[in-house]
Formats: structure tokens, sequence, C-alpha cells
């Protein structure tokens, strides 16, 4: 789980019992209760399977970055993240070491992306 917007929103990764890895993103009411806005597969219906290892959300939900086993990170911008297929953009090749962290680090209205 991690807070976005000022701890308006909590953007969660993990399975909810179906196939595969999602993403969800929850408003968080004044009362405290959770209302879904959008949840989404990880992975492409049709390609392979993406295992996410960890991943981090910018303080404005402007971009979610998901580091996966395989070595890979995929990056959604905020603005896909409610298409009924978002095309997130893969940056790094697969390699032999699974991503064990990601960190978006924001400064100056830039946004920096640290891979480990």
């Amino acid at each position: 789980l991690r807070p976005s917007l000022q701890g308006q929103r909590l953007v969660a990764l993990g399975s909810d019992g179906g196939t595969g890895a999602k993403y969800k993103v929850f408003d968080v009411r004044k009362d405290g209760e959770l209302a879904l806005l959008v949840g989404q597969r990880v992975s492409a219906a049709r390609g392979p399977e993406l295992r996410p290892t960890c991943f981090a959300v910018a303080a404005a939900l402007t971009t979610v970055a998901v580091g996966a086993e395989s070595g890979t990170v995929h990056l959604w911008r905020a603005r896909d993240l409610g298409q009924e297929r978002p095309q997130p953009i893969a940056i790094c090749e697969e390699g032999e070491a699974p991503i064990t962290a990601v960190h978006l680090l924001e400064q100056g209205g830039k946004t920096s992306l640290f891979v480990c």
C-alpha cells in the first residue's frame, strides 16, 4: 500500500485471489472509508505474467513504477491508469536478477526513478 495526493488516495498492488497481480487505486473518504476508483491487471491479458516485487507511487499520483521478478520496471502515467487496457512503459531489459526496490524522487517539477 502506498498513500498519494496528501493521503487522499491509496494505491495497492497485489492479488485478490484472481489471476495475476493487480493495482488498485482507492479514494480515502473523510469518514475513513475506501472507495475503489480503478483496478487493473499489471500484466497484459495476452502477454507474459509480470510478477511484481516492489512498487512506488509519485506523491501527486502522476506515475506508478512496478519492479518485477524478471528484472524489468514498468511505468504507468496517471492518465493511463483508468484506461481499459493501459500500456505501461518498460524501461529495463529482462535480466537475471529481480528488481528489489524502486523509488520516485520528485524535486523542482522533475521526477527521477531509482532502481535496485
